[in-house]
């Protein structure tokens, strides 16, 4: 029986200083029929603390901790608040975002028997939720091309999923870096309109910690970059399969970016597999969409610094 239980379902590392503000927001909300869990990914501040006045007040919360045996990190956090979930709706969120009053029943109110997924818009903040913008949303898109081209911005408390829709472990937990871009692409591929909706209302307001993201932007992490890689190849495969070309070029544009930045990083590994990719992926679909890349990709490496990847790709029989 599908009943309207929402299960929101936050993971939280260090934050006890903030996600009062968040859990404040959560029982101000006008849709009542919910449940929150909180998932500790082995905080060592006064998290505990905190959510056990929470608890105490409102059994709709609930305080758990990840499981040792789970690798540490906000997605597996999620797959197993994921998993001790009642609802039969699922909202991520994070534990530092606030939530407006109407953020779950507007969207409760527009699901159908056929729809999944529910998106809204909310505004971006500063740390101290002072707003810095609002995010504008299109409501007639088709969402994965959009969001996969980066001209769709949401973030995780934007969506709102029919919990059937989703498989057991939604999050990769082998990425730590570009987790919610990797999880989006992959459960919006193959959606049809009837599926999703999106109302261009904000309704929840997004903290932005720019100071940490600018700093983590600028350094060269390998780790990072080989997860933003995975993902990049999967979208390309999505894009072949769809036969979309404004997607081929673009991630076909973002492999070789990603290939000159390893280069120029010494990370020999993640170029390599850009290579080995490409040679491969190209060679397995048709002559006519492999003639048009290959051309596309010579003019384009005759535009950039293109020198040494002419050499890589002629050796490795991508280009002729």
């Amino acid at each position: 029986m599908i009943t309207d239980l929402v299960s929101i379902v936050i993971p939280t590392y260090n934050r006890a200083n903030l996600i009062s503000e968040t859990l404040d927001s959560i029982l101000s909300q006008t849709h009542t029929h919910w449940e929150c869990l909180v998932i500790d990914d082995g905080s060592t501040d006064n998290t505990a603390e905190v959510l056990a006045q929470y608890c105490i007040k409102d059994n709709r919360f609930k305080y758990l901790k990840r499981p040792a045996e789970s690798p540490k990190g906000g997605n597996a956090a999620r797959n197993y608040g994921f998993e001790c979930s009642k609802g039969d709706f699922i909202q991520w969120f994070d534990d530092d975002d606030i939530m407006a009053e109407n953020y779950l029943s507007a969207r409760i109110a527009l699901f159908t028997k056929k729809r999944k997924i529910v998106i809204c818009s909310g505004f971006s903040t500063d740390e101290n939720l002072n707003i810095t913008r609002e995010v504008k949303l299109k409501t007639d898109v088709n969402l994965y091309k959009e969001y996969a081209l980066w001209k769709f911005e949401i973030y995780t408390p934007s969506v709102l999923f029919r919990k059937s829709f989703l498989k057991e472990s939604p999050f990769n937990e082998t990425i730590i870096r570009g987790q919610e871009t990797e999880f989006f692409t992959r459960i919006f591929y193959g959606l049809n309109p009837e599926e999703y909706s999106i109302i261009n209302k904000p309704l929840f307001y997004y903290r932005s910690h720019s100071k940490s993201k600018t700093e983590q932007s600028q350094t060269y992490n390998k780790r990072h970059k080989e997860d933003l890689l995975h993902i990049s190849k999967l979208n390309f495969e999505r894009a072949l399969k769809l036969k979309d070309l404004d997607l081929i070029y673009f991630y076909y544009k973002l492999l070789l970016k990603q290939f000159f930045r390893s280069v120029d990083n010494d990370h020999n590994s993640n170029a390599k597999q850009v290579i080995s990719f490409l040679n491969r992926t190209l060679n397995e679909r048709n002559r006519i969409l492999k003639f048009k890349l290959i051309l596309f990709s010579k003019i384009y490496l005759s535009l950039k610094k293109g020198t040494i990847l002419k050499k890589h790709l002629r050796s490795h029989k991508i280009l002729t």
